[in-house]
């Protein structure tokens, strides 16, 4: 058995290090996709209760909901 290059070894790394970035991303997908299947999500009002929440904390008065009633959301 011959002894690898220095190009060899270099490339052996490269492979080791891209295997290493797939792996984390593959594993990081699929902790993304398991969060999103356990977490709905947020409904219309749930995001305008948090806006509220931040408006109560900065002094500001709530959202007015009303041009937000119904399914059309279209701007």
């Amino acid at each position: 058995m011959s002894r690898p290059t220095r190009e060899e070894l270099d490339e052996m790394r490269e492979q080791g290090n891209s295997t290493a970035l797939r792996d984390a991303f593959t594993a990081s997908q699929r902790a993304i996709a398991a969060w999103e299947q356990s977490h709905p999500p947020p409904t219309l009002d749930d995001v305008l209760d948090w806006v509220d929440e931040l408006r109560r904390v900065f002094g500001e008065p709530e959202v007015d909901r009303a041009p937000w009633v119904g399914t059309d959301f279209r701007l």
